[in-house]
Formats: C-alpha cells, sequence, structure tokens
C-alpha cells in the first residue's frame, strides 16, 4: 500500500553489481533501471496482479525514489514498462482507482522523470504491448502528447495483436495486424517520421510470437528496405540467448544503422576572419600592367621604407632593382609607376594605404610589386628583402 521501490536495484544474480554498470556505460552503452512489467499487474485475463494501483495518487514519491536510485546505482535512464489498465470501466481493485487515475500517473510520472533526473541521466523509455498502442487507445495518446519527454519506445511485437515471427513483417494470419503498419503509424504520428524512436521489440522463447534468430534478423531486413534509419531491435530475455547466437544474427543487420540518424559529417568550414576594411584598388590608369617594368626601357623601380613611400616620394631610384642601391633603412621597390622612370623625382600621388590595428601583414616576395601583389606568395613579415628566394624583393602594401 505504500508503493515502495526496492533498492538497491539487483543487476545480476539477484545483486547489485555496480562493477558492470560502470563497465557498460565504460563501453559507450546506455543503461536503464525498468520500472514495472508483468509482476505489477496486467491487462491480460487471469492476472490478479495489481500492484500499479497501490502506486496511483503516489506520482511524486514513485519520481523520487526512481531518481534517487538512478544517481546512486548510475542508470542513463528509466524504462517504463506499463502492461496494466488505464482505460475508464475496466477491472480495477482498489477503491479511488479509475482510468484518470491511471493515465494521469502513466503521464505525471513520464514527464516528472524527464525533469527530475539529473542532465545526462534522464533517458525515459516506454516498453508497451503493441494492442495499448493503437490510435484509439488512451495510452497511444499519452505517448502522442508528451513525445517531446520520450526519447525512444519499444512495442512488444509478440504477445499482443502483430505476429511477425509468425506472418513477417508485412503479413497478417496469426495476428491482425501486421507489425509494418503499427511500426509505421507510431512512427510517424507519434514521432513526425523519425524511426529511430521506435525500437522493434522481439521474443526468444515461450511467447505468443516467438522465433529464432535469423527469423528475427529477416525481420529487421525488410524493415531497413523500409526505414533505412531505425531504431533498431530488442528482445526478450537474455537468459534465452544462449551464447548471443541470436543477437548475433540480428546485430549483423542493426550494426550498420548505428549513427545512421547522425548524417554523414559535414566537412569542417573554415572560420571567416572578421571583416576588415579593405585596401583602396588600383585603377588601371595608376599601376602598371602585370609585367616587370626592369625589363623594359622605362624604368620604375625606387627606394623607400614601403612601396607607398616609393612610389610616392619617387627618391632614389634602383634601376638595377637591388636594394643595395638605396640609403639604408630602404629597399628597391618597382612598378613605382607615379615616378617618372627617368629622374630620381617625378609627380606624386597617394599609396594604398593598408589597415591598421589588424595585425595583418601585407609584405610580400616578389619580382616587382605587381607580381607580389598578384600571387601572394612567400610572406616577408620583416619588410627585408633577404627573407625571399633568389631574383625577388620584398614589396609591402
Amino acid at each position: 500500500a505504500q508503493c515502495n521501490i526496492g533498492s538497491p536495484v539487483p543487476i545480476c544474480e539477484n545483486q547489485n553489481k555496480q562493477d558492470l554498470v560502470d563497465t557498460w556505460r565504460a563501453q559507450g552503452k546506455k543503461v536503464l533501471v525498468s520500472f514495472g512489467g508483468a509482476g505489477m499487474g496486467g491487462s491480460w485475463a487471469g492476472d490478479n496482479n495489481d500492484c500499479w494501483e497501490y502506486c496511483f495518487g503516489k506520482e511524486q514519491h514513485v519520481i523520487n525514489q526512481l531518481d534517487t536510485i538512478v544517481r546512486n546505482q548510475n542508470f542513463d535512464g528509466v524504462d517504463i514498462d506499463y502492461e496494466y489498465f488505464y482505460e475508464d470501466g475496466e477491472p480495477y481493485t482498489q477503491g479511488g482507482s479509475s482510468g484518470s487515475v491511471a493515465r494521469n500517473f502513466i503521464e505525471t510520472v513520464t514527464v516528472g522523470l524527464k525533469n527530475t533526473l539529473p542532465a545526462g541521466q534522464n533517458m525515459i523509455t516506454h516498453a508497451p504491448m503493441d494492442a495499448d498502442l493503437v490510435m484509439s487507445s488512451s495510452y497511444y495518446q499519452i505517448l502522442k502528447n508528451n513525445a517531446d519527454s520520450i526519447d525512444f519506445i519499444m512495442p512488444q511485437y509478440y504477445n499482443g495483436i502483430s505476429r511477425p515471427m509468425v506472418d513477417g513483417l508485412f503479413g497478417t494470419g496469426d495476428g491482425t495486424m501486421s507489425a509494418f503498419d503499427h511500426y509505421d503509424t507510431l512512427v510517424g504520428d507519434i514521432f513526425w517520421g523519425d524511426a529511430t524512436k521506435v525500437v522493434f521489440g522481439f521474443c526468444i522463447n515461450n511467447c505468443l510470437g516467438s522465433g529464432d534468430g535469423p527469423m528475427a534478423a529477416e525481420i529487421m531486413s525488410d524493415l531497413v528496405l523500409a526505414y533505412p534509419c531505425n531504431g533498431g531491435a530488442f528482445f526478450w530475455v537474455a537468459y534465452d540467448d544462449i551464447g548471443g547466437s541470436w543477437a548475433s544474427e540480428v546485430r549483423a543487420v542493426t550494426q550498420p544503422l548505428v549513427g545512421c540518424s547522425l548524417g554523414p559529417t559535414p566537412p569542417t568550414a573554415p572560420i571567416a576572419p572578421a571583416p576588415t576594411p579593405t585596401p583602396p584598388a588600383p585603377t588601371p590608369t595608376i599601376f602598371a600592367p602585370p609585367t616587370d617594368p626592369r625589363n623594359t626601357p622605362t624604368n620604375f623601380n625606387f627606394c623607400g621604407t614601403s612601396w607607398g613611400d616609393a612610389n610616392s616620394r619617387c627618391g632614389t631610384a634602383c634601376p638595377n632593382g637591388v636594394d643595395s642601391e638605396c640609403p639604408p633603412g630602404e629597399s628597391c621597390y618597382g612598378d613605382c609607376t607615379s615616378c617618372d622612370g627617368s629622374s630620381p623625382s617625378g609627380p606624386s600621388a597617394p599609396s594604398p594605404t593598408p589597415p591598421t590595428g589588424t595585425g595583418l601583414n601585407y609584405n610580400y616576395c616578389g619580382t616587382s610589386w605587381g607580381d607580389a601583389n598578384s600571387k601572394c606568395g612567400i610572406p616577408c613579415t620583416d619588410g627585408v628583402s633577404t627573407n625571399c628566394p633568389p631574383g625577388e624583393s620584398c614589396y609591402s602594401d
């Protein structure tokens, strides 16, 4: 009557094996604690269990206990395995129980756990029978209305209205509804077309729709044709998977799907530099064509602390294009087309002004300023030609 949840939750051999949980998580696996199951009460004929009803109205108590368990045992979340009544007029056993009370319990616990569990450990899933997930059921509507609080669902395709292990994925006969039609509705109507939110449930043994690994693998192969990126499969129960043979068959189909929802890794886009002022573009009437003026009868080589300085002052000429012809602290620059090319002086013209405060370098090597400016090859950040290859000089701006 108190709705107390046993803790710590046994992991193996009815004992808490925290080392196993930690090992699984270290391998990248998600480990959930399952709350509920048939032992809490089932909606099928002949089941007299009614433990769920003792928790109705105690939603916060349930949430708090599960939150403590998840934190203490380092789980990744909670799987809610509710297989009991939730509609009006069903045979509840405790006074005060009703369809509305049951529905409030399912919804409140689902949303409450999502909002209460610690970040990174608040994965919430449901594992209902397929019969409880038809569009006309209240359970279906609860999941649809709270889909943003549910990471995925695991419908049981073995004891309800579908029998894929007998009828195949698309067939009916032993079952009254094809598993694919059921699955397709869940994907499209509850999860907006995201098939990774629906995990296909199998039973290995002692269920109405049990089957072996090869048959399950065939069903998953068919599912991949319809949904190439889906939620994969789960099975009941690990005890019956002798030597992992069943899981190996199915894993061969599902393993290639791992990470499919992430899509291909996009190429890393280069980070665009912050906008900087652009130096005024030289006009064809000022700057020489992209040929080396030193190879022409007229010479436009002048000394300066930069190309702009040489081009504006038209001071000392360096007809051979070498820095040794210049005063100390100056270098030889070509393409000084503001100068007349025949004397150390000439008309003055404004030089291109580089942006200030940007930390950018406008010094490059070349056979001429035009060559350096067009190819932007080897930088000479110190502004001296000794940093350049033979036959080239350092040009700025």
